[in-house]
């Protein structure tokens, strides 16, 4: 017993250096991945924040082109026959004067009343069934060829289209004809002692486009 009790002591300064060698090896491993494991939080949270960025640009997407050239026209779009135009802002849209009526004839003027004594220039836009006629045996266009308007082919809108005027008579008289979803859109324009005004008439001609 005595022996036993010699020995305890002896175990005890042995053991307990063992345990405070053991103890500090545990805490450097512990201190010494800390840092990885912050780096790893750090950089999922990176991920994270770039993969929002990414979805909110998805989200957003490109942005809209504009017509900067002519930013102060005015624009017109036409539900029923799915189109639109811009027209100068010191332009007018008429409502009345005409037949038929919008919207299947629009009109636009530089002048906010008919004046056939004044220079105007009156712009004018209607739609017709096709009821199966093409462009080559269109009552209107067929009755101008008979007249001796020239027929002049182009392309508006992305669609064929005939341009009919008179011969060596300028622009300032013509209408263009052409088909989209089953009907005749008639653009057509006068333009009586205004002849300044042709480059406007065809920047509305420029832009006349299909909404579908």
């Amino acid at each position: 017993m005595k022996n036993q009790k010699g020995l305890i002591p002896i175990a005890l300064l042995v053991f307990i250096p063992l345990l405070l060698v053991a103890g500090g090896a545990i805490y450097l491993l512990k201190s010494s991945s800390q840092p990885n494991s912050e780096m790893a939080t750090t950089n999922s949270e990176s991920q994270t924040a770039d993969s929002e960025t990414e979805s909110n640009q998805t989200v957003t997407g490109p942005p809209v082109k504009t017509d900067d050239q002519l930013p102060d026209w005015r624009e017109y779009i036409n539900e029923r026959y799915h189109y639109r135009i811009k027209y100068p802002k010191t332009w007018f849209f008429l409502k009345t004067g005409y037949s038929p009526p919008p919207p299947t004839t629009v009109m636009f003027s530089n002048l906010e009343e008919f004046n056939p004594n004044a220079a105007q220039v009156e712009f004018e836009i209607s739609v017709d069934p096709t009821l199966g006629r093409t462009l080559d045996n269109y009552e209107e266009i067929q009755s101008l060829e008979a007249e001796y308007y020239q027929k002049i082919p182009l392309v508006v809108a992305g669609e064929k289209a005939v341009k009919l005027q008179v011969p060596d008579g300028g622009n300032n008289n013509a209408s263009i004809y052409l088909i989209h979803n089953d009907y005749v859109y008639r653009i057509g324009w006068q333009e009586r002692n205004h002849p300044q005004e042709e480059e406007n008439v065809q920047k509305m001609v420029d832009r006349f486009t299909f909404t579908d």
